[in-house]
């Protein structure tokens, strides 16, 4: 007997099946604006956040443009 039957007292299903209780709906409630310094403190931590990546690019890069220079000045051994 599926879920939806309704049992007439014989153990058997009433064909057809009773009506479905109506459809319930749930909504999500609205989220909370953000208030302006919330929303100014989030935009200044990304571009912290943003900041220090570029500034780590460039130091990264620049370490990699001295080690390459620093290897093209070191003497190599002739082979005769």
């Amino acid at each position: 007997m599926g879920r939806a039957a309704a049992v007439n007292g014989n153990g058997r299903a009433v064909l057809p099946p009773g009506a479905l209780s109506a459809v319930t709906i749930y909504r999500q409630p609205e989220p909370e604006r953000r208030s302006r310094l919330s929303l100014a403190a989030a935009i200044l931590g990304w571009a912290i956040v943003t900041l220090l990546m570029a500034v780590g690019a460039v130091g990264g890069g620049y370490y990699l443009f001295l080690e390459q220079r620093v290897s093209d000045l070191r003497p190599t051994p002739r082979t005769s």
